[in-house]
């Protein structure tokens, strides 16, 4: 992201896409999902739950699967392969080859409906400004390594969590409120410098 007389850096924001099928399949098929940090709250959207779709032992599986499953598609959301779209087809496809395409096509109607799209407009691109500007000062680096990626998806409340060293997976409303908004972009920012390889060593 650019601001007309800045240095620049770089944030991007995805939305919807693999996640939030998988999110809509947590849900159709009611999957009894453990809390644990990677773990989402639930939709803001009501979403239809699809009785028989799968034995129990095949839900009591995938409940214990879909973690690991969620994290996968959020990695790969963003690049241009379309693997993410493939993992959650394959995974989705192993009880019923229609599945997958039911799940799309709820995703499809959650992302066209603005009760469930919070834009977190000039909330979410003030704090960029202020945590990079922030981060450059304290760090003493140079604006073009301030990057991060964000993958929001609309669920109920602020909840956000780090994937991997620069990726964050956060709720839209995480990004209207500034507090919260600070602390998502400070973490996917903070989190890619730590990572980057130190100086050598003689």
């Amino acid at each position: 992201m650019r601001f007309a007389g800045q240095p620049s850096w770089g944030l991007s924001l995805t939305e919807g896409g693999p996640p939030l099928v998988a999110l809509v399949l947590r849900q159709m098929l009611a999957l009894d999902v453990a809390p644990e940090p990677v773990v989402p709250p639930a939709l803001e959207a009501d979403v239809p739950i699809r009785h028989g779709a799968a034995p129990d032992g095949v839900r009591a599986a995938w409940s214990k699967q879909w973690p690991l499953v969620f994290a996968d598609v959020v990695r790969r959301e963003g690049d241009s392969s379309g693997l993410g779209s493939e993992v959650v087809r394959t995974w989705a496809s192993t009880i019923d080859d229609g599945l997958w395409e039911a799940a799309d096509r709820q995703a499809d109607v959650i992302e066209a409906d603005d009760r469930f799209r919070t834009d977190p407009g000039a909330t979410h691109t003030r704090a960029i400004g202020e945590v990079a500007r922030e981060i450059i000062a304290t760090r003493g680096i140079d604006p073009e390594r301030v990057q991060g990626s964000l993958v929001a998806v609309p669920v109920r409340g602020p909840w956000w969590h780090l994937i991997d060293p620069g990726r964050v997976v956060c709720s839209w409303a995480a990004l209207t409120e500034p507090e919260s908004a600070r602390g998502v972009i400070r973490m996917a920012v903070e989190s890619g410098l730590d990572a980057e390889p130190g100086p050598p060593t003689s």
